[in-house]
């Protein structure tokens, strides 16, 4: 995996993304429908996978404790995200904040494309998104102990 540069997008109010690996960047909440997924286009993303609860065409992930379901939705997640990657799309992967839901599937995708380690996905992601709000990425204790735990 090449070393990624931390650099952040900001396309309108609201729309920011942090590049954690090659091609693969996460964000907080860009907004809904054909209006996001142009301003997305303009800003270079091949494809926006969107991880968060209650709207359609969503992975309906919750920022809770991991279950067996949960994990199942994540991993489907995660699994579209690595084939696109391996395929040479710009990905931009997004939760409500962009601090745990993204940053969980994103580092899912990391280990399932770039075969680094789910500890080094933690790592690298912590590295390159900047606290949200006075929270870090993956602070989600579940989260994060199953990523450092998976590869």
């Amino acid at each position: 995996m090449d070393e990624a540069d931390g650099a952040v997008i900001l396309v309108g109010r609201g729309f920011d993304a942090s590049k954690v690996a090659p091609k693969l960047y996460v964000g907080g909440y860009p907004g809904d429908g054909l209006h996001m997924l142009q301003r997305a286009r303009a800003a270079g993303f091949d494809r926006v996978i969107r991880v968060a609860s209650g709207f359609p065409g969503e992975y309906k992930l919750s920022d809770s404790e991991l279950t067996p379901s949960q994990v199942g939705i994540a991993m489907g997640a995660a699994s579209e995200v690595a084939q696109e990657l391996r395929a040479g799309k710009r990905v931009l992967v997004t939760c409500q904040a962009g601090i745990n839901r993204s940053c969980f599937v994103a580092g899912l995708a990391m280990v399932m494309a770039y075969g680094c380690t789910g500890r080094q996905a933690i790592d690298r992601i912590r590295q390159c998104r900047p606290p949200r709000g006075g929270r870090t990425p993956l602070d989600n204790r579940s989260f994060a102990n199953f990523l450092a735990t998976y590869a």
